[in-house]
């Protein structure tokens, strides 16, 4: 069942033209941010560095307040208190986990009022020193499964929500969870270009903050049930010679 479905899915093209009118608008909202400027800071692909050439270490925590989620409870939004309590304990860096479910609620529709609640976080943060990260989280593919990640439709719906096992495995096996995985890993109908286009909003919202210092862009990315190395239909469902 699964390997039909994943066949399937490598003829059906996307469901919506590349970047449609609403992310042009969520960008075009974007501009310049008023985020309070703190030092720039890069990677030599082994340590971060200031733009003085000089190493820093961060010392940071997860904060879970824009998450839309089953699989746990999401703390609250934090405020403008939290965070000067955060750099009182000698914090400088936050993870910011965020709901591709919540960004895009609709096939190519952006929520401006979202990416403005994750613009006040952060900005909120960079007043007291505190720099963000910011992560595409995902936990058994989807809120609609009982986790979190995706929205409800970008998954394969019509499979079993559920796995005859214990909690957490009943979602971690369930069949829909599984075929959502497969047919993204392999880039079966345009899903892995759907994120794509959701992470070039997000980017390029925050394009001009100092204040973030680095994209999570797939919380434990593991391939399963996709074997390693098949990453695109070809690789996965090679042609045979004439």
């Amino acid at each position: 069942m699964v390997v039909l479905l994943l066949a399937a899915y490598a003829v059906i093209p996307n469901s919506y033209p590349v970047y449609p009118s609403s992310a042009r608008a969520a960008l075009a909202r974007a501009g310049r941010s008023s985020t309070p400027e703190l030092p720039w800071l890069h990677s030599n692909g082994k340590e971060i560095l200031d733009s003085a050439g000089d190493q820093v270490l961060l010392r940071g925590m997860n904060v879970t307040g824009l998450l839309q989620a089953k699989d746990m409870r999401p703390g609250p939004v934090p405020t403008a208190r939290d965070f000067a309590e955060m750099a009182a304990d000698g914090f400088d860096v936050v993870r910011i986990p965020i709901s591709w479910s919540l960004l895009e609620p609709r096939p190519g529709r952006f929520s401006t009022s979202y990416l403005d609640l994750l613009k006040r976080v952060v900005g909120e943060a960079a007043r007291e020193g505190i720099y963000s990260v910011i992560d595409f989280h995902n936990i058994d593919w989807s809120i609609y499964y009982g986790g979190d990640g995706a929205p409800s439709w970008l998954t394969a719906g019509f499979l079993p929500r559920s796995f005859p096992a214990g909690s957490p495995w009943n979602r971690h096996l369930a069949p829909g969870v599984l075929a959502s995985y497969g047919i993204f890993w392999a880039d079966l109908g345009g899903w892995q270009q759907d994120a794509i286009q959701a992470w070039t909003v997000v980017a390029r919202a925050f394009s001009h903050d100092s204040a973030v210092a680095a994209f999570d862009l797939w919380n434990e990315p593991h391939p399963f049930p996709i074997p390693r190395g098949c990453s695109r239909p070809s690789s996965c469902f090679p042609s045979r010679p004439a």
